[in-house]
């Protein structure tokens, strides 16, 4: 029994199993991924609509109560007034980049940058061309989006 060979066919069924094994698991491993990844994208795509909505809405709101606030002030010319109430808007609130006010005619009661100097922040009028064409064409409220970098 010591010098007994094994059977070829006994060696090509176990190299074939093994070899059956390993492209079985590839294949499986390979579809779980790539079902993980598309769920995963599912999942992020839900979650930013869901926080676009978010604050759109918070937004509005926003908008809203500042609107009440600012008819008085606009009726009765108070520059100052208009401008201290966007200014305290803008720092107050952490989900704001900036904050402007704009008459009819396109121009700027108030404008204020969070955590920047307003020496160095940047002209209303250059915030892109897509907020001033906006503004041109609708009066109210206005949504500037920036593109993303990934």
């Amino acid at each position: 029994m010591e010098g007994e060979s094994r059977d070829p066919g006994e060696v090509d069924y176990f190299v074939h199993a093994v070899g059956l094994l390993a492209v079985i698991s590839t294949v499986t491993l390979i579809v779980v991924a790539a079902l993980s990844y598309l769920s995963s994208r599912a999942t992020l795509a839900t979650m930013e609509a869901r926080l676009r909505e978010n604050i759109a809405r918070q937004g509005s709101e926003l908008v809203s109560l500042q609107a009440l606030a600012l008819r008085d002030l606009v009726a009765d010319n108070a520059f100052g007034d208009v401008a201290r109430l966007v200014e305290r808007t803008t720092q107050q609130n952490d989900d704001l980049v900036y904050g402007l006010f704009l008459d009819s005619e396109l121009t700027p009661w108030a404008y204020s940058w969070r955590d920047i100097d307003p020496k160095s922040a940047p002209k209303w009028d250059q915030l892109g061309s897509g907020v001033i064409t906006r503004l041109s064409k609708h009066t109210g409220v206005s949504q500037s989006l920036k593109p993303r970098c990934w």
